[in-house]
């Protein structure tokens, strides 16, 4: 207590005894016992509010045991109870909250984890889902200080990051469970397969076969779809040769998603017979575009796009002249006009004739007058000066999905400097930018109807961005995909559907299933203010659920989870519309927590070590836990601590006041002297 508080309590005492006595002793003829009383209970009550107002601070000196701090961490995934180890799990926690020597000595928290960490509840040994590296990192949040963390689990992880590599804030002893002897296994530990394939082509299938063992053994690999064999091989291998990668061609012999199931013939005794199989879906669709590039000059523009485009196996480019028969144009999906002049006034015609989709590229080349004589769709006003054109992403563009590919800081493109007007209904991608001014100017816009689409860019040298691209990226992927999506977008001619759907046509029992949507107004527009709902059928029970979906910045998005394995359909509509759209897959009768059939005694073994720690099996947990309790390094530790409490907070001080101030008044009036 400061000096100046001690003054005012000082003055406070003094002012409650002046009052109390000039009240009940000044001029007074009465020095009774009653009159000393009430004296003193009047000196107290005043003297306890005074020193309300006051509010002194009481410093005080607290001495507490801390213990340290076990923390005692459950994995209560499905593949605990695959691997037979869920009553010792459930028994081994029994034992810790029971045993008198470790509760004495540690604090203990207890925890469960399956993708995530929680607080031990109930284990029922039920998620399909696995993330020890999440579990690690959350404990490291908790907890400031160095814990001492009983990790119980067979180190199998399903998802997130290798925690094998993960340096524990706490020392990890963790308790394996399940079998650390490694079974013989034959397994399909990896497929690869193209999401789509068109009608009448063969689509490549990769399968990686491993093999766990040391006799040499034989298999058949064997892929279906439905009971038609597609492809058979023979596998052999041995304890030195222990894998083999399969490559073969599938054909894409009619429209629609075909689910494949590829599956190797088990080894005898093998325990896991899980992983012998992989199913995958390909969608088959019957479209294959042919695209013209049409130009009377060369240009780097003109390989640039032909290479781009033709990334997409399913895409020919052709580059033609001005002179070409118009008549032959009905062949191409789209047609490419770079820089165009007065010679492709046939070409002009012939396209809105046929009512095919178009990309004009302009440049310093381009014959200004005659473009904006021969079509209506847009003008530029030019003069003779150029220009340099760096590019801005629209990020509100909804025609089609694209992604920003940093084009920002791509090089500028290079045209004759001039304003743009659109007379039709547009959308702009790239904006130009001026000297580091955004305008709102288009660089490249697409326009037109569900029949007949179109795009300009208003620049050359395109083929700097496709260079700088890969310079950073060390891959075309990125800007090639850009190109095709402008592609794609342009060359469907098919009529329009107001809703397009996104979702997988196989999924796993227990997956997250994503179903994505995007509506499109009666004028082609993308409408985020529509409600949309689902109603799944369940096509063996016949059971409908309603779902709503759910709006993420212009996709409306619905995750389904907990649906068992069967076949399912699906219908998309819009609340207060006529506007539907329905779907189909097939959710797989699959477990990956049941692909595991003994525990990663590895990973373990090198977190315990990085940490400090030790492993221990589930079957000498009372090695474990006598280890703990024996261990000289975790002691409690006196820890003195000062706490400052302010007066006012003392609630039971005005309790006091009301009773001495109660008592008086009852006293004089009991002796009649109020």
């Amino acid at each position: 207590m400061d000096i100046t508080t001690l003054l005012f309590v000082i003055f406070a005492v003094i002012a409650a005894l002046a009052i109390a006595v000039f009240q009940y002793f000044y001029k007074s003829k009465s020095k009774s016992n009653v009159t000393v009383l009430l004296a003193v209970l009047r000196f107290l009550g005043i003297f306890s509010m005074l020193l309300l107002f006051i509010n002194p601070k009481i410093e005080s000196e607290i001495l507490e045991i801390v213990k340290p701090k076990l923390v005692l961490v459950i994995d209560n995934s499905s593949s605990i109870g695959f691997l037979n180890s869920d009553d010792k799990t459930a028994s081994f926690v029994s034992t810790v909250k029971s045993n008198e020597a470790l509760n004495e000595k540690f604090d203990i928290d207890y925890f469960s984890f399956d993708s995530k960490l929680k607080l031990l509840d109930s284990l029922n040994f039920s998620v399909n889902r696995t993330n020890i590296n999440e579990a690690l990192i959350s404990l490291d949040g908790l907890y400031k200080e160095k814990e001492v963390i009983l990790l119980v689990t067979d180190g199998n992880q399903t998802l997130g990051s290798d925690y094998s590599f993960h340096k524990s804030k706490g020392t990890l002893f963790p308790i394996i469970v399940g079998d650390t002897v490694k079974h013989t296994d034959l397994e399909i530990s990896k497929l690869n397969a193209n999401r789509y394939s068109f009608l009448g082509n063969n689509f490549p299938v990769e399968i990686f076969v491993n093999y766990n063992g040391t006799v040499p053994m034989n298999s058949i690999l064997t892929v279906k779809t439905g009971n038609t064999t597609v492809f058979r091989k023979n596998i052999a291998l041995n304890g030195e040769k222990n894998s083999e990668q399969v490559v073969f061609n599938v054909s894409a012999s009619k429209v629609g998603n075909l689910n494949y199931r590829a599956s190797v013939t088990p080894l005898d005794g093998e325990k896991n017979r899980l992983n012998n199989q992989k199913n995958f879906s390909v969608e088959v669709i019957d479209e294959q575009s042919k695209i013209a590039i049409i130009s009377d000059i060369k240009h780097p523009d003109l390989g640039m796009f032909k290479r781009a485009i033709e990334s997409n196996k399913q895409r020919k480019v052709v580059y033609l002249n001005s002179s070409v028969d118009v008549n032959a144009l009905n062949q191409y999906q789209l047609v490419i006009l770079y820089q165009p002049t007065n010679s492709f006034r046939k070409i002009f015609e012939a396209l809105e004739e046929k009512e095919i989709s178009s990309f004009i590229i302009t440049g310093t080349q381009t014959d200004w007058n005659f473009l904006n004589s021969i079509q209506t769709d847009f003008k530029k006003s030019v003069i003779s000066q150029t220009e340099d054109y760096m590019a801005v992403f629209n990020d509100e563009y909804s025609a089609f999905v694209v992604d920003n590919l940093d084009i920002e800081n791509l090089p500028p493109l290079h045209a004759f400097f001039g304003e743009v007007v659109f007379n039709t209904p547009f959308e702009t991608l790239l904006f130009q930018n001026i000297g580091g001014f955004k305008t709102e100017s288009p660089l490249l816009a697409t326009y037109g109807s569900t029949t007949k689409k179109g795009a300009v860019l208003f620049g050359e040298n395109s083929w700097k961005w496709r260079a700088l691209s890969f310079t950073k990226s060390k891959s075309f992927e990125e800007f090639d995909g850009f190109i095709n999506k402008l592609v794609q977008y342009l060359s469907v001619k098919k009529a329009f559907n107001r809703i397009e759907l996104t979702y997988s046509a196989i999924a796993y029992q227990n997956d997250l299933i994503k179903i994505s949507a995007k509506y499109f107004d009666n004028n082609y527009t993308l409408d985020t203010r529509a409600k949309l709902f689902l109603s799944l059928r369940n096509l063996e029970t016949n059971e409908i659920k309603q779902y709503p979906f759910l709006l993420n910045k212009n996709t409306f998005e619905l995750n389904l989870n907990d649906l068992q394995s069967g076949d399912y359909s699906f219908t998309v509509r819009v609340e207060g519309q006529n506007t539907t759209k329905g779907g189909r897959f097939t959710v797989l009768d699959y477990n990956i927590e049941q692909q595991f059939t003994y525990a990663n005694t590895e990973a373990l073994n090198a977190i315990s070590k990085s940490s400090g720690g030790k492993l221990f099996h589930i079957n000498s947990s009372d090695s474990a836990l006598t280890a703990l309790i024996q261990d000289t390094n975790y002691k409690a530790i006196q820890k003195r601590s000062e706490k400052i409490v302010p007066i006012i907070d003392w609630k039971w001080l005005l309790g006091f006041i009301v009773l001495f101030f109660s008592v008086e008044w009852f006293i004089r009036k009991y002796r009649g002297l109020i």
